[in-house]
């Protein structure tokens, strides 16, 4: 599932430029196109995530998939939905990552300290 929503991104991204400057130069039917492989990757990286809640790299990728549709979006109160909710993802998952790094370096702490005894 991970590896559809990382897939799915990377296409679209090619299609819309670093920082969706393409988007205004792609027809409808590209477009289409572009929505569908969102649709998918957002679907598979969502199916990621209700397996492994705490499963940062998918809330990452999911994060990058809802900045593609705002470079998509055509209204710009939607656009700035989409924005709020991948800046929502990526606070979530640098969060996510924190605590994990924390959690292991304290597993390895502590596995030093039993093996010193």
């Amino acid at each position: 599932l991970y590896g559809i929503g990382t897939i799915n991104w990377q296409l679209v991204h090619e299609e819309t430029g670093l920082n969706g400057e393409n988007v205004a130069n792609l027809d409808g039917e590209t477009k289409l196109r572009i929505g569908e492989l969102l649709d998918s990757g957002v679907e598979a990286l969502q199916q990621a995530l209700q397996m492994n809640p705490n499963y940062s790299d998918a809330m990452q990728y999911l994060n990058l998939l809802y900045r593609e549709r705002a470079y998509l979006a055509t209204e710009e109160e939607e656009k700035l939905r989409w924005q709020k909710e991948a800046d929502k993802l990526a606070l979530q998952a640098l969060e996510l990552k924190r605590q994990q790094t924390e959690e292991e370096e304290r597993r390895r702490h502590s596995f030093g300290a039993e093996t010193k005894k």
